[in-house]
């Protein structure tokens, strides 16, 4: 509980918008989908722990569903700035700020199977982290 506390507070203080629910989390994939959240909000950002299990990993199978819609949906490209979706280990999020810049999405894959598949599914579209404003759940 003081990691994930410690980890909102520095989305929070780097301008990220956190998403505490996966209904919520479900509801901005369905208006990304439809085009209802501007591109230049930045990505969704699912950022996973240790969890080597679906069950503990946060990304239910219907989020994995919607956001593989969305990514297949969306056009391939090399342009970090086109990511729409990312999924990555938290490890991330700290190495960012220790270089106070984006890492690249790809070095920073997640442990459980559907984490790790929606993983894939970015870094084989070219995701790398924004500097933009990000959408975390």
């Amino acid at each position: 509980a003081g990691m994930t506390k410690d980890l909102k507070m520095l989305l929070q203080q780097a301008g990220a918008s956190v998403i505490n629910s996966a209904s919520a989390a479900s509801r901005l994939l369905t208006d990304m989908s439809g085009g209802g959240v501007e591109s230049s909000s930045g990505p969704l950002v699912f950022l996973c722990d240790d969890s080597s299990t679906n069950k503990g990993c946060g990304v239910s199978d219907a989020l994995f569903r919607q956001a593989k819609k969305l990514i297949e949906n969306s056009p391939a490209s090399e342009e970090a700035e086109d990511a729409r979706v990312l999924c990555l280990h938290f490890g991330w999020l700290f190495d960012s700020i220790s270089c106070a810049a984006p890492m690249r999405a790809a070095a920073y894959e997640p442990s459980a199977p559907r984490s790790r598949a929606l993983w894939a599914l970015t870094a084989r579209n070219g995701a790398a982290a924004t500097g933009d404003e990000s959408q975390v759940y």
